[in-house]
């Protein structure tokens, strides 16, 4: 039977220290590093093709011009825009296991020193050494793909119940807040300080390793891995009741469990490691981050003159979604605002559609207008959301791993889609692509009503109970090592 205890660290009366407020900082900066990435790339995208010398030999290059650079597509292209996904895949499966071993702390302080090397890297690159450019995509793919979700994971475990939902999230503020100092940034240097803008999120990365030599490590990683002492001395400092004896009984019980190998765990949870999966596959199927990605060059095909401008309006747009997820996704929970925001997706894709209907006269009015409520409900709904539900319905034992995994199929359709846009652009047509994005992006939707339980309210092991009583993810045993501490 489950060992019952008088206090959890998730009670609602549990009141934050300062400390916990800079830990949860802190741990946002990977969301702001990665914000910054994600959204740059789509700024520079032309000043990186002409300074790079990208597809000036294809055929279809006809002048130095943005509209012209929009048009023309080659795969060092495409490639320059997603082998920052191949990074991603490596970091979030070697975030995911060496974080279950070595805690997040460690993790977060090598993906930092990793982004930094990649963004010199790119800062550096010049036409004969493009492969330069290439790989500091690759590294600063790693460093996201690692920290990241480790992030997410360390601020769930670390948040009281009634707010860990608006924490997490937290986390995708920090990303829009990336995403809008990109454009501000790139807006304010222009095209020729490309490789100053990209410098900028290496000082980021540099204030985050200060940061995380301050902090503790996750209570809840400590104590599943015995170490009693740090968890007190961290849940003191953070603000939460210190463990009394009768919380301690399942600690033997994890301990035991903790040191099992990798493998027979993953077989032991292997049924929520899958719906957690389904989560990257639902919110791929949006091509969230692949239109991003390319936003100016989607722009400027459609007849946008400022498409920087757009750009940084876009950010803003972005900003304002994650804000209103903030503040509604423990009042109305994560179900309900995932089916809302995919459903907006779905009528903003098909208004994506639409304005691209006539190849020769696209409507520049709707397709911004388009694409500007797609960022919207995007950011309501998946774009904080997915890590929110996949750290919560994770049991301790695979969280860290389940979470990298996650992430990992994520960036690996993403990197599928970045690489193949234009070229389903050329073969399908721009209002046929996004057509079919729309369709998938229903599918979603249907994935969501279907699979996806309400975790709001509930301690992460209450949830992982909820979840053994709905599916037979584990034996008694393994749900009983998750019980309350």
């Amino acid at each position: 039977m489950r060992a019952m205890t008088s206090r959890t660290w998730d009670e609602p009366t549990i009141r934050p220290t300062f400390t916990f407020w800079m830990h949860v900082l802190c741990a946002s900066l990977s969301g702001l590093l990665l914000g910054y990435d994600l959204c740059i790339i789509s700024s520079i995208l032309s000043p990186v093709q002409r300074s790079l010398e990208l597809c000036v030999h294809d055929p279809c290059f006809d002048g130095a011009d943005s509209t012209s650079l929009a048009k023309c597509s080659c795969p060092e292209k495409q490639f320059a825009v997603s082998a920052v996904a191949i990074g991603a895949i490596i970091g979030g499966l070697a975030g995911g296991l060496l974080t279950d071993a070595c805690g997040r702390r460690l993790v977060i302080a090598l993906s930092d020193m990793i982004f930094i090397v990649g963004g010199l890297a790119m800062a550096l690159s010049e036409p004969g050494t493009i492969t330069l450019f290439f790989a500091g995509r690759v590294l600063v793919g790693i460093a996201l793909g690692a920290s990241f979700g480790v992030s997410s994971a360390y601020i769930a475990e670390i948040a009281p119940l009634n707010m860990r939902g608006a924490l997490i999230t937290a986390n995708e503020v920090s990303v829009c807040g990336g995403c809008l100092a990109s454009y501000i940034v790139t807006f304010a240097l222009g095209d020729a300080w490309w490789r100053y803008s990209l410098c900028c999120s290496v000082l980021v990365a540099l204030l985050q390793i200060c940061g995380v030599a301050c902090m503790h490590e996750s209570p809840r990683w400590s104590l599943s891995h015995n170490h009693i002492e740090h968890a007190s001395c961290a849940l003191k400092s953070l603000g939460f009741p210190p463990i009394k004896s009768s919380a301690k009984t399942p600690v033997s019980e994890r301990l035991e469990y903790s040191v099992l190998r990798t493998l027979p765990r993953l077989i032991a949870y292997w049924r929520v490691l899958l719906l957690a999966l389904g989560c990257a596959a639902a919110h791929s199927a949006t091509a969230a981050n692949t239109v991003l990605y390319y936003s100016r060059d989607i722009l400027l095909l459609a007849g946008v003159t400022q498409p920087i401008l757009a750009n940084v309006a876009m950010g803003v747009v972005k900003l304002t979604g994650v804000l209103v997820c903030l503040m509604l996704v423990d009042r109305f929970g994560r179900r309900k605002l995932l089916l809302f925001g995919t459903a907006g997706i779905v009528l903003s894709l098909t208004g994506l559609a639409v304005g691209f209907m006539h190849k020769e006269t696209p409507e520049p009015v709707v397709t911004l207008t388009s694409l500007l409520t797609f960022i919207l409900f995007w950011d309501v709904s998946w774009a904080g959301l997915m890590l929110t539900v996949v750290a919560e319905i994770l049991p301790q034992e695979v969280r860290g791993f389940g979470v990298g995994a996650t992430y990992s199929l994520y960036w690996m359709l993403t990197f599928a889609q970045s690489q193949t846009l234009e070229t389903l652009f050329r073969l399908l047509g721009v209002s046929e692509t996004f057509g079919l994005y729309a369709v998938t992006s229903t599918l979603a939707m249907a994935f969501t009503y279907k699979f996806i339980i309400e975790t709001g309210g509930q301690s992460l092991e209450a949830i992982q109970i909820q979840q053994s009583d709905m599916l037979p993810i584990a034996n008694a045993k393994s749900c009983s090592s998750s019980s309350q501490l």
